[in-house]
């Protein structure tokens, strides 16, 4: 049956710390929401400063949320990439938020 969700994503950079972490954030994600998929990444920015680019790998964990709790996922989200951030010594942290239209079939 098609359903109406929002799919809210952290991306998780794989720094020295990330194995550290990386079981909590996935782990965390799936008690409060029910599952959590993790995709690998690689990606590039310019840093500001030095007008290099800087490459980033990393891990985009993600969720789908029943848009009736759009607002506790945001929240939950934003706190996570702050966590994230600190913990993991970034200048910022990417969250998305997206709608979606799944089937579980």
């Amino acid at each position: 049956m098609r359903m109406s969700a929002t799919k809210f994503s952290v991306y998780v950079p794989t720094g020295d710390d990330f194995n550290e972490h990386a079981d909590t954030y996935t782990k965390e994600i799936s008690e409060k929401f029910g599952g959590c998929t993790e995709i690998p990444f690689n990606g590039a920015w310019i840093d500001p400063a030095t007008h290099q680019i800087v490459r980033d790998f990393g891990v985009i964990l993600y969720t789908y949320v029943d848009g009736l709790r759009d607002s506790e996922a945001r929240e939950f989200f934003t706190q996570l990439a702050n966590r994230i951030k600190t913990e993991l010594a970034q200048q910022s942290v990417l969250i998305s938020e997206e709608p979606a239209k799944i089937d579980f079939i």
